[in-house]
């Protein structure tokens, strides 16, 4: 297939999806609604992590820094907001794969991951950013680019703690000292950045409020059984309703499963091999859905 032709396809059919979302309504872009407002109540330093119902349904489980990172799709219209927000998260997502397979994708592996953004696109969801980011830091790093990379990886987890995942970058880099060091910078200067629109004492306290809402989060999807049951859909949610008890710690999932996503790194001879950096990484990609 023509590279201009899988260009077209690529930020022309979500483009498309979030039209339709936006020609039926607020209601099915909520997850939009949700991000722009974090940046509109960080300017206005309200609570984060209130619910608002007059403005959208559900929970802000996104970091202060993303006031900053939505900024820019907050101030345009609903519609125009929406695609630009998807348009730059398609591109981050082929930056990312741009590493992998160079300037002509695969055709079957493009189809694939294709198909699988756009299910992210039907609800505007972060991760798109998260896998396309995720992939570019590993790409700055084979580059020896460690500054970059650990921005890209500090500003995940700033926004979404899953990021934390890409600190498993230190093991792949050449200079790791370096790629310490460059994450030290980078999380303290972003951590204080989100004061530029609000304040030093409201995002402080915007920290210690998005702590406790991930607590509240975590208590409400070992409780989801006994609701609709749409939360907890891992593995651990699997096992608990196969087994039918709920009662189940999630230290008996999550402590196995940190020791086994760890124990590759142990073979300390392959950490430099780019088979082996991939297929880890592969994994560890996996596991956040998992």
């Amino acid at each position: 297939m023509n590279r201009k032709v899988q260009n077209f396809l690529w930020y022309f059919i979500p483009v498309g999806i979030v039209i339709s979302k936006w020609l039926r309504g607020p209601s099915t872009y909520n997850n939009f609604l949700i991000y722009k407002n974090v940046f509109w109540h960080a300017l206005h330093q309200k609570n984060l992590y209130l619910f608002y119902p007059t403005e959208y349904f559900d929970h802000n489980l996104y970091g202060p820094l993303f006031a900053l990172i939505i900024a820019p799709f907050a101030l345009l219209p609903d519609v125009f907001g929406l695609i630009a927000w998807i348009l730059v998260s398609m591109f981050v997502l082929q930056k990312g794969l741009s590493f992998f397979w160079g300037e002509k994708p695969p055709l079957l592996l493009f189809f694939l991951v294709l198909i699988e953004a756009t299910t992210a696109c039907h609800n505007t969801q972060f991760n798109i950013m998260m896998a396309g980011g995720l992939l570019w830091s590993f790409g700055l790093i084979k580059k020896g680019n460690d500054w970059a990379s650990s921005l890209i990886i500090v500003i995940l987890i700033l926004t979404k703690i899953y990021g934390v995942v890409g600190l498993i970058l230190v093991f792949f880099t050449h200079k790791p000292w370096k790629f310490v060091y460059a994450t030290a910078i980078w999380t303290i200067v972003l951590l204080i950045l989100p004061s530029v629109i609000s304040s030093p004492q409201f995002v402080f306290q915007s920290y210690v409020d998005w702590y406790n809402t991930i607590v509240h989060k975590n208590d409400l999807n070992q409780l989801s059984h006994m609701s609709n049951g749409m939360q907890d859909i891992s593995a651990m949610g699997l096992i608990k309703r196969i087994s039918g008890n709920f009662d189940l710690s999630n230290s008996w999932f999550l402590i196995p499963a940190m020791l086994l996503t760890l124990l590759p790194l142990s073979r300390f001879k392959e950490l430099k091999n780019s088979v082996f950096q991939l297929d880890y990484f592969a994994q560890v990609m996996i596991g956040l859905v998992i």
